[in-house]
């Protein structure tokens, strides 16, 4: 999906997420090759806030991801 996120304007990088970040994060997901839009509400004690843009950016990204056999 890396492509068409940069095609979509979107920054990565992959980083620890340590408590010491929060509360700086602006949303966060849990990603992978079946589900790339699962919204994160709690990272330890911390409460995130919503990401439902973000949602729909990964959203957008994963349909332009050509089908792959199981």
């Amino acid at each position: 999906m890396r492509p068409h996120l940069v095609c979509l304007g979107a920054p990565q990088r992959n980083r620890s997420l340590l408590p010491a970040d929060l509360p700086s994060p602006t949303g966060a997901v849990v990603m992978s090759s079946w589900m790339p839009d699962i919204a994160m509400r709690r990272f330890v004690a911390a409460t995130l806030p919503d990401a439902s843009s973000f949602v729909a950016l990964l959203q957008r990204a994963h349909e332009q991801q050509p089908p792959a056999a199981p």
